[in-house]
């Protein structure tokens, strides 16, 4: 289990117990404006959903508990540099288009260069580089994935959080850190 608290500018969280042990890490300070998302009962405390990850430093016994660093080799959020690319390649064969579909190819090029900025502005929005692959270094210390929230990072090391907060439900954690986030208030949980 961990503990939260929230200043004006970080989101610390406190390991306690056997997790402090499992995990090899007592705390974790991130600041607020580096939460790009947080998840209530994440799929990957589960073992399930597109995020595979291997173990570098902790602990990991199926179904008990996963607590440490892992290396995600893919599911984390991704740039758009795969869809980019292939709207790049349609581009390429509109240009080629001959003959009757010629008609169309001004309004269909229009399209694919509109659907690439959107791409591109969507990335810069959110902050995620265009050529993310989706991998990265992830921290977990997770025994009950119900009662679990999921952080997705920008601009740090560690891409990914997954942890349980002691006294709290996921849902009024999630709640707590989106409100620090939008209102830059201090906040301590209980233990």
């Amino acid at each position: 289990m961990a503990t939260i608290e929230i200043t004006d500018r970080d989101l610390i969280i406190r390991l306690r117990g056997m997790d402090k042990l499992l995990a090899l890490r007592s705390k974790l300070k991130i600041p607020l404006d580096h939460v790009r998302a947080v998840t209530v009962k994440p799929p990957d405390a589960f073992g399930k959903g597109p995020i595979r990850a291997f173990r570098l430093a902790g602990a990991y016994v199926p179904d008990i508990v996963t607590a440490g660093f892992f290396w995600v080799s893919r599911g984390l959020t991704q740039g758009p540099r795969n869809a980019i690319e292939r709207l790049e390649r349609a581009k390429e064969s509109i240009e080629e288009l001959e003959g009757p579909l010629a008609s169309h190819r001004d309004k269909a090029l229009a399209l694919v260069v509109e659907a690439i900025e959107v791409l591109r502005s969507g990335a810069d929005e959110v902050k995620v580089a265009v050529d993310d692959d989706g991998r990265g270094l992830a921290f977990y210390a997770v025994q009950d994935p119900m009662r679990s929230i999921g952080l997705e990072l920008e601009h740090e090391r560690i891409r990914r959080v997954v942890i349980e907060i002691e006294g709290m439900t996921p849902e009024e954690a999630a709640q707590v850190i989106a409100d620090a986030k939008a209102a830059g208030a201090s906040y301590r949980s209980p233990g």
